[in-house]
């Protein structure tokens, strides 16, 4: 007779843990989603040489929102753009 050893521990306590169930909550605060439009307004104004805080205020906007936008969608390169044709156009 020989002995054979068994293990008490097991090998998963998984099933120690309590199920959290993840509730979805409606968000209260619902933001506005910036329109073309309002893009293309906020481009010509800068390329103005308005100031973020003008901007902001004009548009009914954050001030680091307008800021956000410019990065996030790239529109410095338009902007730049769009200042040189003003700049050109006077220029003529």
């Amino acid at each position: 007779m020989s002995i054979v050893f068994k293990p008490q521990i097991p090998k998963d306590f998984s099933y120690l843990l309590p199920v959290q169930e993840v509730k979805e909550v409606e968000r209260i605060y619902k933001p506005r989603v910036w329109t073309d439009a309002e893009k293309d307004q906020l481009v010509e104004l800068r390329a103005m040489g308005v100031s973020y805080y003008d901007c902001a205020t004009m548009l009914r906007r954050g001030n680091s929102n307008v800021g956000d936008i410019i990065s996030l969608h790239k529109l410095q390169d338009a902007i730049s753009n769009l200042r040189q044709a003003h700049i050109d156009r006077i220029m003529k």
